[in-house]
């Protein structure tokens, strides 16, 4: 396929085949794999922290206090989303430079929060350190896959950095939930699995940055030279502003601020099922489960988009997404409002459990990212990323606050009734003993079922938008080359315009 106006967003960087498949990925699914783990760790140790940490002036230790502390990282990680790419896509950082500066900040951030967890301000300042750091490595990865590789193969890579994550998470959790509660004696003190988990996740993820900086070769970005985007602020706001008039980017922001609400009030699962009766262990197999369940629906719904994709081209991938969210609400409802009997609570939310990843993880791999690059200047992937990710992070980064509002303070659950041996004073004997389960699961429930359902009808729209906005594109990318700025440096060097190559397989090495 020759490169032209009408082509070029939906083709690999020129070069692209000069990088070998399998080290990059390996790299990128490891950078994957630490943001999987972090996102894993709060919600594994939540409740072993409720029943294990009490504060100095004796309060306990309670969900709502992780609830705003997600918050605040989440809100931190968005704004701090498009000063990386703006870093990536000037050429002022190269995109592994950044991904090693993220893993290693992120990784010593973490490593550390054990010791300060009674400490609420040090813990907010470590939660910011790690939001901005987070906020360098999913669209600057994902940019990477969008510059190695075609439009009819991306979804197949992206949904590896997907199940890269997930499988993070899934080990993480795991590890993290099973051990959280115990106590070890090392050197006469007593220490808490718990503990273990924050540093063993944070020296994970430091030790990689070496080996991110120095081993991952990645496709330069391609500089577009355009005679009248300004400079500065001026031109970074001028392409924000273009990037809106293409009605498929807002869309895909607006959906994304409801879509994500559902998936950061999920990081209180295990705490649901542990409040249902399930015991440590069985919570970290279903965690653990979905999560394994969750990367074969990254790596399902990455071929399943591609496959459409090449089927019915401008409506494949959006029918992908409707197929997703909109069989994802059943499953949700049955697991977080229906009572399964005691001795078939394990096999039922773990079904469901894994059912949810199976389907409702199509998104990212199969529409949001292919179409966002599709889209996107070659020189703006990176940016077109960052921004919806940053801007439908910062609504979704409501998503924990609002499932512990509900929870605690709308519907009553109770952190001190949830003790082993609650004190008679609390009043515990005479609640409702169902009331924690219930305020949990009517909590998940409602951020879960709403915010899908209008997130599958926003994706529907993208029905009309969609094909319109290509057309928006190839006429943009013709006026350039009209204007002779279409010029692509490799290198500060004007090349000219390259074929395509075809979309390459996972093990090629060449």
């Amino acid at each position: 396929m020759q490169r032209d106006a009408r082509t070029v967003s939906f083709l690999a960087a020129p070069d692209a085949d000069d990088y070998p498949v399998a080290p990059l990925m390996i790299l990128l699914v490891l950078v994957a794999v630490t943001e999987g783990a972090d996102a894993a760790l709060f919600p594994a140790v939540t409740k072993a922290l409720e029943e294990t940490v009490t504060y100095p002036d004796g309060r306990v230790f309670s969900g709502d206090t992780l609830g705003w502390l997600a918050t605040v990282q989440l809100i931190i990680q968005a704004l701090a989303g498009p000063t990386w790419a703006i870093l990536a896509s000037r050429g002022m950082l190269t995109r592994p430079a950044i991904l090693g500066i993220g893993t290693l900040f992120q990784g010593l951030a973490t490593a550390v929060m054990w010791y300060f967890i009674t400490n609420t301000p040090m813990m907010l300042l470590l939660r910011a350190v790690n939001g901005i750091c987070l906020a360098a490595l999913r669209p600057i990865a994902n940019s990477i896959v969008g510059d190695r590789f075609d439009d009819d193969v991306r979804g197949q890579y992206f949904s590896y950095i997907g199940s890269g994550m997930q499988l993070g998470n899934a080990v993480t959790f795991f590890f993290s939930v099973s051990q959280a509660k115990k106590v070890y004696n090392i050197g006469g003190q007593e220490w808490y699995g718990w503990q273990f988990s924050f540093i063993a996740v944070g020296l994970f993820t430091a030790a990689l940055s070496p080996a991110v900086i120095l081993c991952m070769k990645a496709p330069p970005v391609q500089q577009v030279a355009a005679k009248d985007e300004g400079q500065g602020l001026g031109k970074e706001l001028n392409m924000l502003v273009n990037l809106f008039k293409k009605k498929s980017f807002a869309v895909i922001v607006f959906q994304g601020c409801f879509g994500l609400l559902p998936w950061r009030a999920f990081d209180f699962r295990a705490f649901f099922f542990e409040t249902a009766g399930l015991t440590p262990e069985q919570s970290g197999i279903v965690g653990t489960s979905g999560a394994f369940g969750a990367a074969g629906g990254n790596i399902i719904g990455g071929f399943v988009g591609d496959l459409l994709h090449r089927c019915w081209p401008n409506h494949g991938r959006v029918l992908a997404a409707e197929i997703s969210v909109y069989g994802g609400i059943p499953i949700a409802y049955m697991t977080f409002q229906y009572v399964p009997a005691a001795d078939i609570a394990f096999v039922y939310y773990l079904s469901l459990t894994i059912g949810l990843g199976l389907l409702a993880a199509w998104t990212e791999p199969a529409t949001i990212n292919p179409v966002l690059c599709s889209l996107a200047r070659e020189d703006e992937r990176a940016l077109i990323l960052a921004w919806q990710t940053s801007l439908q992070g910062a609504i979704g980064a409501f998503g924990p606050i609002m499932f512990t509002t509900l929870c605690y303070y709308v519907l009553g659950y109770d952190a001190k009734c949830a003790r082993k041996d609650p004190d008679p004073e609390w009043g515990c004997d005479s609640r409702d003993p169902d009331a924690n389960f219930k305020a949990a699961g009517t909590a998940l429930f409602l951020c879960s079922c709403i915010p899908w359902a209008i997130c599958g009808l926003l994706y529907s729209t993208l029905h009309y938008t969609y094909p319109a906005d290509l057309e928006m594109v190839a006429q943009e990318a013709e006026e350039r080359l009209a204007q002779g700025d279409q010029a692509i440096e490799v290198g500060g060097v004007p090349q000219t315009a390259q074929p395509s190559h075809p979309g390459s397989s996972f093990l090629n090495l060449s």
